[in-house]
């Protein structure tokens, strides 16, 4: 047997050439090993073992290095390799890509953040030369370094200073060290305030990304209820996407979480409210001082429970509510006779017209059951039981949404065969209310082209009352398809009766007589002059006492039974609340009751929300406030449109709680562990066993399973904007636009906004393309903004250069025409120049008093801008471009925004109408272009 030499195929080539290829190969070697980091770790680290999960987080980074999205979240358990991949590994890797670029590495501590910084130094020393890439000589520093490439290091702690050092990347290890310091809101707002002030401030333009590696805290307890689209939920049942009630209506759950809590909660109770709260003592929670820990609260402090924002309905909105009549199902031509039919149809057709039934019918002809006249009606060709058309106009008369109010309270929707599905309304009164309440339903109905009957229903020995009176039941029946279409939105059961989205939006007069129609018909008591309403569906009466709050009559929700009999009770009267219960236009304010402290074992749960905030327990709570949480409240998760990109790996998967698991893995399948064979699932299983065992019972979900600031002095604070925000009310534009503050006046960044004036008086800011631009530049971008959004108008700022402007609006213009970005017939939009307020205090506080006033409206979440307003200063000598640009655009979308100016204290942190928006008159349209602004 001949044995081949290893290198035989290189036997006829010399040593040198030899050595050549294989550098090349050991060369091409390297290059592969940067598809990734955690490639790169594996091929220069014998000791680093690869896993599913490390592969998932290495090819999120890759596409956090692509520029896919910058900013990422990663959500594991603790050992598990996510800390040296991310913030040691990937730095390196992202060096030999990008060695021009700065890093900076940021976590809790001074010596966390040095051995990270070690860590990337020793891999640059060891590895970084088979890429070109070494330390300058001179500065080799732990925490400050620089490379051959003019690129660079920096480890610092949070709230370590970053001055003179632009980023590149930015990694965060960890902002929190433990429990105590995520609890508490001094280190937290620390943390805040380090990612405003410093960190964002040093992104550079060119390429920046973010990634943090992230613990989740404080929460509310598991079966705390939370205040959803379909009632009352417990907070651990609730998914992403349900709607929850929340400062600006329901909007959707963006994220939820979860952990184990082992120490004290606070629980609530409420004047006027048979709800609690429980939360965890850092948790906040919205008194009459704004946001506080709940540990700050005190007995007989003030709570709220928000009204509804919508704006009350138009004349032509209340005109929709109808349903269209049903067409007619068969020709009423056909014969007016049927065998064996003891009736004609011109009979049967008068019976109906009278209000009979059709089982009144059948048993005035000597049968049963209504079957029979059923058939009958379908060979003469009657339409069963449609019923008659019923008036339009009735929805304009208050009178008519009190028979609203009463079915709410007595009625019933009847169900027929399944093509004649709740055609038939029924109310049904004492006998002593025939006169009354009855008589009331069939007159207002008939007066709008309904024939309703009154009839007694009941046998008098078997109708025994309370009261030992012996009476019967008077039962008021109409068929009506279109009123069965209006009134089976509130609800079918007396458990399940509730108010539509839309009642919240009644005009007061109609939404006032929909509640007494219900009061009237529950029966109720009159108790030192308040009414007393109650009802099986709690649902109801919070709805009826939010609907009541929105119209300024403050009322309590009591509990009158105990047991499996527990109902609750609406207490009311017309002239307001009392001393413990009041109303305002942010909704209804409750005090405390009382305050109970108890030790707690168990899981705790968060939710997140586009408005930062949800009901829960009845009063207004926020979402968890950690610098996680703060990022995705005000910058929001890709998937929903916004800007982070988050990777959830819990230590036991839980895809039916969290959503797809990124490995694939099925609930309660284990994490790989990087000392622990993959496919050795009984260990692996062992292994997360023994760490929930080992660990603190509290800390268990919150570091395995990863399931957990306004400015004083500015003039808007964080909470107001956030409130502002709408990305999902429709709204018609009425004029479209783009503003301009152009670059100068001593910087180079040019606002450029795009808006519109909606149907409902308000502007609403739609794009933000703010930067740093020449005017060439900003020019185009405005004229490219025009044409997306079909602006009709473009506002400049008159103080600089009207005419310089113009000029290179039009050339822009025309140029991109020429190039085909805008098609060549388009007109350019009319350039409107705006004279701005040379004080720049006097320019943004109007602007800032529409907020106020809930005349601007955020489509989204616009950061850079939020940020702008939320931290400028009236002091300060410049206003940034972005507010600016603001002010430009509502100052020609509006212009009678400028009249004035009003100094808020303390700072507003939600919309509190006055003249305008929500509550208040609208003014008339804005004028018409070209009107110059200020004096």
């Amino acid at each position: 047997m001949t044995v081949q030499p290893a290198f035989g195929e290189l036997g006829h080539l010399d040593d040198a050439e030899v050595f050549r290829r294989l550098q090349a190969a050991k060369r091409a070697a390297a290059q592969d090993l940067l598809r990734d980091p955690a490639t790169l770790a594996r091929g220069l680290d014998a000791g680093y073992r690869m896993r599913p999960h490390l592969k998932v987080i290495s090819e999120a980074l890759v596409g956090l290095e692509r520029g896919e999205y910058d900013r990422l979240l990663i959500y594991t358990p603790a050992q598990v390799g996510k800390s040296t991949t991310v913030a040691e590994w990937f730095p390196f890797w992202w060096l030999l890509l990008h060695g021009e670029d700065r890093v900076a590495v940021a976590s809790y501590s001074d010596d966390l953040a040095l051995r990270r910084g070690k860590a990337i130094r020793q891999y640059i020393g060891e590895y970084g030369g088979e890429y070109g890439l070494s330390l300058l000589p001179g500065s080799e520093a732990a925490q400050d370094y620089d490379t051959n490439k003019g690129g660079g290091v920096r480890s610092v702690p949070l709230g370590g200073s970053l001055t003179g050092f632009p980023v590149n990347l930015l990694v965060v290890d960890d902002p929190h060290k433990d429990r105590a310091e995520a609890e508490s809101k001094k280190m937290r707002d620390r943390v805040h305030d380090w990612w405003s002030s410093a960190a964002l401030k040093r992104l550079q333009p060119d390429r920046n990304a973010v990634v943090i590696i992230q613990t989740r805290w404080h929460c509310l307890a598991y079966d705390q209820p939370v205040s959803t689209v379909i009632g009352p939920r417990s907070v651990q049942d609730i998914q992403p996407g349900e709607l929850v009630l929340t400062s600006n209506g329901y909007q959707p759950v963006l994220a939820t979480a979860a952990r184990l809590h082992n120490g004290e909660t606070l629980t609530f109770g409420f004047y006027g409210s048979p709800e609690t709260l429980r939360v965890t003592p850092e948790h906040r929670v919205w008194t009459e001082h704004g946001w506080r820990e709940a540990r700050e609260v005190q007995r007989l402090d003030w709570m709220l429970l928000p009204t509804r924002p919508d704006a009350e309905m138009t004349a032509e909105e209340l005109g929709t509510l109808l349903p269209a009549p049903p067409s007619p199902r068969r020709d009423l031509g056909k014969t007016t006779r049927v065998k064996n039919a003891p009736v004609s149809r011109e009979q049967l057709q008068a019976h109906l017209d009278d209000g009979m039934t059709y089982q009144q019918i059948a048993e005035m002809y000597g049968r049963k059951t209504r079957a029979a006249a059923y058939e009958w009606a379908r060979a003469l060709g009657i339409t069963k039981p449609a019923g008659k058309v019923l008036s339009p106009e009735c929805l304009h008369d208050p009178d008519f949404w009190t028979v609203v109010g009463l079915w709410i309270a007595e009625g019933t929707l009847t169900y027929g065969k399944a093509k004649d599905k709740s055609n038939v309304c029924r109310w049904s009164f004492g006998e002593h209310e025939q006169e009354t309440l009855a008589a009331r339903t069939r007159d207002v109905l008939k007066q709008y082209g309904l024939t309703a009957a009154v009839n007694l229903r009941g046998s008098a020995d078997r109708c025994e009352w309370v009261d030992g009176d012996v009476r019967q039941t008077a039962v008021v029946t109409v068929s009506s398809a279109q009123l069965a279409g209006l009134l089976q939105q509130f609800g079918h059961g007396a458990r399940n009766k509730h108010l539509p989205d839309w009642a919240y939006r009644l005009p007061r007069s109609h939404a006032l007589s929909l509640v007494d129609g219900w009061a009237s018909g529950d029966g109720c008591d009159y108790v030192n002059g308040f009414k007393r309403v109650s009802s099986a569906s709690f649902r109801l009466l919070r709805d009826m006492q939010t609907l009541l709050a929105k119209h300024g009559i403050a009322a309590s929700v009591m509990r009158t039974g105990e047991g499996a009999g527990t109902q609750h009770e609406l207490r009311y009267r017309a002239s307001g609340g009392n001393r413990h219960i009041r109303t305002d236009e942010r909704g209804l304010w409750v005090r405390v009751k009382r305050l109970e402290t108890t030790q707690y074992d168990g899981p705790v749960y968060d939710l997140q929300t586009p408005t930062g905030d949800f009901v829960a327990g009845g009063v207004l709570v926020h979402n968890c406030d950690d610098l996680a949480g703060r990022r995705l409240e005000e910058d929001g998760r890709l998937e929903d449109g916004g800007r982070w990109k988050v990777v959830h790996l819990p230590a036991i998967a839980n895809p039916s709680k969290f959503g797809p698991d990124p490995l694939g893995r099925r609930d309660g399948d284990p994490l790989p562990h990087p000392k622990i064979p993959t496919r050795n699932r009984r260990r692996l299983l062992a292994w997360w066993d023994d760490v929930k065992r080992t660990s603190t019972v509290r800390d268990w979900h919150a570091l395995s399973q990863g399931d957990p600031q306004p400015s004083e002095g500015a003039l808007v604070s964080r909470d107001l904007l956030r409130s502002i925000r709408d990305g999902i009310t429709v709204v018609e534009p009425q004029r479209i636009a783009v503003s301009i503050d152009p670059s100068g006046g001593g910087r180079d960044t040019a606002g450029i906004i795009g808006g519109f004036l909606g149907a409902d008086n308000r502007v609403w800011i739609t794009h933000d393309k703010t930067k740093a631009m020449s005017s060439a530049e900003w020019s185009r971008t405005a004229c490219l903004l025009a044409h997306e959004t079909n602006a009709g108008v473009i506002y400049v700022e008159w103080n600089y250069g009207r005419d310089m402007c113009t000029l290179a609006i039009g050339t822009a213009w025309q140029a991109l025409q020429d190039e085909g970005a805008i098609p060549k017939g388009k007109l350019m939009p009319g350039i409107d120049a705006v004279s701005a307020k040379q004080g720049k205090l006097l320019r943004a506080e109007p602007i800032a008093q529409q907020m106020v006033e809930d005349r601007i409206r955020l489509r989204g979440a616009f950061v850079d801008l939020e940020n702008e307003w939320a931290t400028w200063q009236p002091t300060d000598a410049d206003s940034p471009g972005r507010i600016d640009a603001s002010c430009v655009l509502v100052y020609g979308l509006i212009p009678e925004a400028n009249q004035g100016a009003i100094v808020h204290a303390p700072l507003p942190t939600a919309p509190q109408p006055g003249r305008f928006g929500r509550g208040g008159t609208v003014s008339g349209p804005a004028s018409a272009y070209g009107r110059r602004i200020g004096k």
